[in-house]
């Protein structure tokens, strides 16, 4: 049987996108769970500020669908471009408590946060989801001082400023709120 290069290329995409991305609904679920369920967050723009961090960090469209890009080759990866740093601050015992005590307590895994691996961490979409809200609720508290975030102009500085790295060039709250509109509609 013969294909032709256009079918030949549309099965590669597929499997590729199989394998590589994740569609923004499956983000979504997962974020919802994370903050209501294991972590019982309860902050005005919370939810929202993380979905805004996937698209911002790795959203994508593909066929008119919002996707994200699960790379997970280097150092900073993931659907939320987590850093090695990043989990090492999540493992302190000082670091949002009562939050990782949340999530301890629920179903989400057998062992405690501060035993997860990194690959463990990466392993899932779910897992990646739990160590992007925790860290943000981290940076929340610890570097931004609990500020309002119920615009996508807070949010957005606040990616940029505490939850992104000021030393990246590409990362200003103007890119975030630019991306956001694209992907999600909101300005």
């Amino acid at each position: 049987m013969k294909i032709s290069r256009r079918q030949l290329r549309s099965i590669i995409s597929e499997v590729l996108l199989k394998e590589a991305y994740v569609t923004h609904d499956v983000v979504k679920q997962k974020i919802k769970k994370n903050i209501d369920e294991f972590m019982k967050i309860d902050i005005d723009g919370f939810e929202e500020l993380m979905q805004e961090i996937a698209v911002v960090e790795t959203g994508t469209m593909v066929d008119g669908v919002v996707n994200h890009n699960n790379e997970m080759s280097g150092q900073i990866r993931g659907v939320f471009q987590l850093s090695p740093i990043a989990l090492k601050q999540l493992r302190k015992s000082t670091t949002i408590p009562a939050t990782k005590a949340k999530f301890d307590a629920s179903t989400a895994t057998k062992d405690p946060w501060d035993k997860q691996t990194n690959a463990d961490v990466f392993s899932t979409v779910g897992m990646q989801t739990a160590a992007a809200v925790m860290y943000a609720m981290w940076a929340y508290i610890n570097l931004a001082g609990s500020p309002d975030l119920s615009s996508v102009d807070a949010r957005a500085k606040f990616w940029a400023n505490h939850y992104n790295t000021t030393a990246d060039p590409l990362g200003t709250a103007q890119l975030y709120k630019d991306r956001v509109k694209l992907f999600l509609n909101r300005e």
